[in-house]
C-alpha cells in the first residue's frame, strides 16, 4: 500500500512538471507560471525611476501580436514606426519580432501581468494592421483608421477601443476583457465571445452584425442595422433594444436576457429559459420556444 502511495504521488507530481498551458501558439509550464509573479526578482522591481523612450525600427506589418501588459495606441500613418516609453529597466527588456511585442526572455514572459499596462506605453503609425490580437491585460487603442478589414482577438483582460472607418470588423474575446467598437463605422461586424467579455457599440449604423455569445458576456448596441443574428448560449446579456434592424434572427439556450428591435421580420428560438423581448411593432414573427423561456412584445 506505502509502494502504491508513493507511486501515485510521483504520478502526480510528474504530470504537474510537465504538464503545459497552451496560450496562443506557446507552450510555458504551469510550475514557471504559478512562480512568476510572486518570486520572480523582477516581480518586485520597482525600476531605476528613470524614464525613457526608444524606437522599435518597426517596418509595418499586416498582423500585430501583443504579448505584454502595456497601452498601445496605433494610427494610419505612410511611414512605419513604432516607439516604446517608460521606465528605463522594463523598456530594455521590450522587444518586437516580427509583428509580435513581447518581453526578450522566457522569464520576463512569465510576468506577462505582472506590471499594469500603464508602465508601459507603445505607439504605432503606418499602414493599415489588418489584425490585432491582445493577450492578457493590454489596452490598445485604434485611432482614426481607414481600412477594409479589421481583425481583433482578445485573450484575457484586455481593452480596446477603436475609430475611424472599416468595411468588414471581426472580434473574438475570450475570458473578462472589454471592447467599445461604438465610434467605428463599419459596413459588416462579426462578434465571438467565450467568458465575460463586455462590447459596446454605441450609435452605429451598418448592414450586418452578427453575434455568437457563450457565457456570461455582454452586449450593447444601438442605432441601426439592416440585419442582425444573434447566437447565445449561457447566461449573457444581449441589450440590443435601441438597435433599430429589419430583420433580426436569434437563437437561444440557456438562461440569457435579451432585447431586440426589428422591424420588418423576426425568427426567434428560444431553449432553456431565456427571455427575449422585442422591441416596437414587427410585421412578421415567427417564434419556438422549448423550456420556461419567453418571447415577449414590449413598446
Amino acid at each position: 500500500m506505502v509502494s502504491l502511495s508513493i507511486a501515485a504521488a510521483c504520478a502526480i507530481f510528474t504530470v504537474l512538471i510537465s504538464a503545459t498551458d497552451w496560450i496562443d501558439g506557446d507552450s510555458r509550464s504551469w510550475a514557471g507560471t504559478l512562480r512568476g509573479c510572486a518570486t520572480l526578482p523582477w516581480a518586485k522591481k520597482t525600476g531605476s525611476g528613470e524614464r525613457r523612450t526608444i524606437d522599435m525600427g518597426w517596418l509595418g506589418s499586416d498582423a500585430v501580436n501583443i504579448k505584454i501588459p502595456a497601452q498601445v495606441h496605433y494610427q494610419s500613418s505612410p511611414k512605419p514606426q513604432a516607439s516604446v516609453s517608460g521606465d528605463a529597466d522594463l523598456i530594455s527588456h521590450v522587444r518586437l519580432r516580427d509583428g509580435t511585442l513581447e518581453w526578450d526572455t522566457v522569464e520576463w514572459d512569465r510576468l506577462v501581468d505582472c506590471f499594469p499596462a500603464n508602465d508601459l506605453v507603445v505607439h504605432f503609425a503606418g499602414p493599415a494592421v489588418t489584425a490585432w490580437t491582445l493577450n492578457g491585460s493590454s489596452q490598445l487603442d485604434l485611432s482614426d483608421i481607414k481600412q477594409d478589414v479589421l481583425r481583433i482577438t482578445m485573450h484575457g483582460s484586455g481593452t480596446v477601443t477603436a475609430s475611424g472607418e472599416a468595411k468588414e470588423v471581426s472580434l473574438d474575446a475570450a475570458g473578462s476583457g472589454r471592447a467599445d467598437l461604438g465610434r467605428l463605422v463599419a459596413q459588416k461586424t462579426s462578434v465571438n465571445m467565450k467568458g465575460s467579455a463586455d462590447l459596446k457599440l454605441a450609435d452605429i449604423k451598418q448592414d450586418v452584425l452578427r453575434i455568437t455569445m457563450h457565457g456570461s458576456g455582454v452586449v450593447t448596441a444601438s442605432g441601426a442595422a439592416h440585419e442582425v443574428s444573434l447566437e447565445s448560449a449561457g447566461s449573457g446579456r444581449a441589450d440590443l433594444g435601441q438597435l433599430i434592424t429589419e430583420r433580426a434572427s436569434a437563437q437561444i439556450h440557456g438562461s440569457a436576457d435579451v432585447d431586440l428591435a426589428p422591424r420588418q421580420d423576426a425568427d426567434i428560438s428560444v431553449s432553456g429559459s431565456a427571455v427575449v423581448k422585442l422591441h416596437g411593432a414587427v410585421a412578421r414573427i415567427s417564434s419556438h420556444v422549448s423550456g420556461s423561456g419567453k418571447i415577449k412584445q414590449v413598446p
